[in-house]
């Protein structure tokens, strides 16, 4: 029996889907990486922020007062790795039928144009989770990074042959997670299948696919992108370890650059989306801006009116000693003889030496 349903000819039902990351100094790579999965079809994206030091929390935060993403701040805990921590914060604040974890450097593709919540909806009730293959895309040849987007500069990747690729991520239903995992969260009841709807045979000792299936979607993952790059990534450290622990830094670059740097074919499938999600990058940029600038005005308003109120009983003073001459009378004679009293008061020393009123 299938575990996928036959796709109506036409659909509004859509299931719903939150994505989050987990992220660090990746500037560069954020705007595509929101803008491609919002026309993806997800409708909440969390960002955790792990300890950036460049422009890219004050983008985000822009993005996040239009409502567009959530940003949340995820520091190196003592204990564990800060994804963990930052997943399982995640799905804490999940409300949608199914979750997806995902990295900077990976982007679901889906077949066709079909938006993931219609994707899972189709998704047979005893099914908990949706796993894709990673599709490992190497440097085609680039030492640099050059210019255009990642989906456009790297065109070469791997196929059902290389180790790597047995290597997943998934969509899991949020009712059925029972812990948290990066790749595969263990759920606690129903089915696990691929995209194509077979079910998924996993290696015991490397808990990866015994098979690589591309059928219905994958995970494209750019994951050396050019050496430079890579050399960068790999300062950054690994996210799954805490802060300090000798594992934060990845193996040996060189090492890790054999082992993903796949060029066997030539695929444009992502490629071919980067019109859209350049349209989609220039919105979010404009709306960015219209947000920040807002926000500016926003503040510079509150600061008005907070001086406003400090003014507040200043000018009913004034508005009493304007209409109450009576009033303004007095208090001028108050601080006449006060003035007064002070100038004829002999000035003495005090022990400091200064002159002192004080009689």
């Amino acid at each position: 029996m299938s575990t996928m349903r036959e796709r109506p000819t036409l659909s509004v039902s859509m299931a719903s889907c939150t994505l989050a990351t987990c992220f660090k100094n990746e500037a560069p790579y954020l705007l595509e990486w929101i803008a491609f999965h919002r026309l993806a079809g997800f409708e909440r994206i969390i960002l955790f922020d792990n300890g950036s030091t460049d422009e890219g929390p004050a983008l985000l935060a822009g993005l996040a007062r239009a409502g567009v993403v959530e940003l949340r701040r995820q520091p190196d805990p003592p204990d564990i790795g800060p994804q963990f921590h930052a997943y399982a914060s995640a799905l804490a604040m999940a409300r949608s039928d199914w979750v997806v974890f995902l990295d900077l450097d990976e982007f679901l593709v889906l077949d066709g144009a079909e938006p993931v919540g219609a994707f899972l909806d189709r998704v047979a009730p005893d099914v908990s989770q949706v796993v894709f293959n990673w599709r490992c895309f190497g440097s085609s040849g680039r030492k640099e990074p050059g210019e255009g987007l990642v989906i456009e500069r790297f065109l070469h990747a791997g196929d059902e042959r290389d180790e790597v690729n047995r290597s997943i991520k998934s969509a899991t239903r949020t009712r059925a997670i029972r812990a948290i995992h990066l790749h595969r969260p263990p759920v606690r009841e129903g089915l696990v299948v691929h995209a194509d709807g077979t079910p998924v045979r996993l290696d015991r000792r490397t808990a990866k696919t015994e098979a690589v299936r591309y059928g219905g979607g994958a995970v494209f993952h750019y994951a050396v992108k050019s050496r430079r790059e890579l050399d960068a990534k790999m300062a950054r450290g690994w996210a799954l370890v805490p802060h300090g622990d000798p594992a934060t830094l990845h193996e040996d670059s060189n090492r890790y650059f054999a082992a993903h740097d796949l060029n066997r074919v030539r695929l444009e499938v992502a490629a071919h989306r980067a019109a859209g999600v350049r349209d989609e990058m220039r919105r979010l940029e404009a709306l960015r801006r219209r947000t920040t600038v807002r926000g500016f005005v926003s503040v510079a308003l509150c600061r008005l009116c907070d001086l406003s109120a400090r003014l507040r009983p200043l000018r009913r003073k004034a508005r009493i000693f304007r209409d109450r001459p009576d009033l303004r009378s007095g208090y001028l004679q108050r601080i006449g003889a006060v003035a007064q009293e002070a100038a004829v008061s002999p000035l003495r020393p005090r022990p400091d030496g200064r002159p002192s009123s004080t009689p």
